[in-house]
């Protein structure tokens, strides 16, 4: 069997939807009887919400190196500090991970082929250079476009920095053996900036329907923060620049009267200490904070809320569709979509039945959607639950990984051919 090679910044124990996804694509390769290598990080990005019981990160006779395993998987950590708000010190974190996980590489078993999950887009750039040691094509899978999210979020603006990450990107572009995205847009994007159709590859995100079910509302996480009785508005995941969080403080504050309604905001990211201190100046009662929330207890999540809150601002949405809608899905409740309606988010909403769509940046239209739902239920009853044929077929986690597992055989069984072919040139 093959040896495959996996780089991902984030990986289990972290709990972030990305990290889950990869650690559930590795195991299934694994089972398939593959070896699988992965260099990570140690939990930086949530590590509030990180599982320690399954696959505790333990130290090596590497400085600065722990590991791990996940059902059948290797894993090597580089420490990491925690995420920071300042953009000089994640640069140096991303900097010091793609360095110590290069050199590791260089010393691991050779790989017959190599998964690289962005972001960052630099870990396409590593992947390249272990490709050249290892003499093995890489996979570059784009789960967010960047550097499109980060220009259009004015995070980096147009200049020598901006042109040096688009050229950035036409290289990893083009070294890749293939590009894999996770959306009709997204891929779309990529064609657009010049990769060839054979290349670039629709392979959606997807759920483990044995992991998450549906629960009733009335569960241990409901009853734990008294929401048996609310109807409850909740979103669970990053609170940065790209989920538009403000428009749903808004709504929260239009809505602050409706005794029955809750919101509930559970994560972290840059904007959770902003995101605070707005909803303690402005004394919103109705909106509850927590931490992120163990994997596990994701189903009692997801079955104490009415409405399940996935948000994107104007400027990203275009260029993403977060994985958490098949985690809400897999547990049956409707989604409430802030995002343009010609997004992919947006016509995957529409075309499912699994939800609402409201436009972005605009709490009035979300605070009456939240209201209306809130008075008359009964319109919540016509949302199809998530555990349809359809959704079943196309984003189980066995369907999925399982088109993974076909790439990654068919780069390693070709690289193998072309190696043992003389060169006659």
């Amino acid at each position: 069997m093959a040896h495959f090679l996996v780089l991902s910044q984030v990986f289990p124990p972290d709990a972030v939807s990305t990290a889950q996804v990869m650690g559930e694509i590795c195991e299934d390769l694994a089972a398939a009887g593959h070896q699988i290598t992965v260099l990570t990080t140690t939990p930086h990005y949530n590590p509030d919400g990180s599982s320690d019981g399954r696959h505790p990160v333990l130290p090596t006779w590497i400085p600065f190196i722990r590991k791990s395993q996940l059902g059948g998987v290797r894993v090597w950590h580089v420490m990491m500090p925690r995420r920071s708000r300042h953009p000089a010190a994640r640069l140096v974190a991303w900097a010091w991970y793609h360095l110590a996980s290069t050199a590791l590489a260089f010393a691991l078993r050779r790989a017959d082929a190599i998964l690289a999950c962005s972001p960052p887009l630099t870990i396409g750039v590593s992947s390249w250079l272990i490709g050249l040691v290892h003499r093995a094509p890489f996979v570059y899978s784009v789960q967010e476009l960047y550097p499109d999210i980060a220009a259009r979020l004015g995070v980096i603006r147009r200049g020598m920095l901006l042109e040096a990450l688009l050229g950035l990107e036409k290289f990893v572009y083009r070294k890749a053996a293939r590009v894999t995205t996770i959306s009709p847009g997204m891929r779309r994007r990529i064609l657009e900036k010049g990769v060839p159709e054979s290349k670039a590859l629709l392979i959606p995100n997807f759920v483990d329907l044995t992991a998450l079910r549906p629960l009733p509302k009335d569960n241990p996480f409901a009853r734990q923060h008294g929401l048996v009785d609310k109807f409850v508005v909740s979103y669970a995941g990053n609170l940065g620049l790209a989920q538009g969080l403000e428009t749903v403080l808004a709504a929260a504050d239009r809505l602050r009267n409706e005794s029955g309604i809750c919101f509930v905001i559970m994560g972290g990211g840059l904007l959770k200490e902003s995101i605070r201190r707005r909803v303690d100046d402005d004394a919103l009662t109705n909106v509850l904070l927590l931490p992120y929330q163990p994997f596990e207890r994701m189903s009692e999540v997801y079955g104490a809320s009415d409405l399940n809150l996935v948000p994107l601002a104007a400027e990203a949405g275009a260029d993403a569709l977060p994985s958490k809608i098949y985690r809400i899905l897999a547990c049956g409740r409707p989604i409430l979509a802030i995002a343009d309606s010609d997004s992919d988010l947006g016509a995957f909403v529409r075309e499912s039945g699994c939800g609402m769509v409201v436009p972005p940046g605009d709490s009035f239209i979300l605070g009456e959607a939240v209201r209306a739902a809130a008075r008359d239920r009964s319109d919540l009853a016509t949302v199809t639950p998530g555990r349809s044929p359809d959704v079943v077929a196309q984003y189980s986690r066995p369907g999925v990984t399982a088109r993974y597992r076909r790439l990654l055989e068919g780069l390693a069984t070709r690289n193998a051919d072309d190696e043992e072919t003389p060169d006659l040139a």
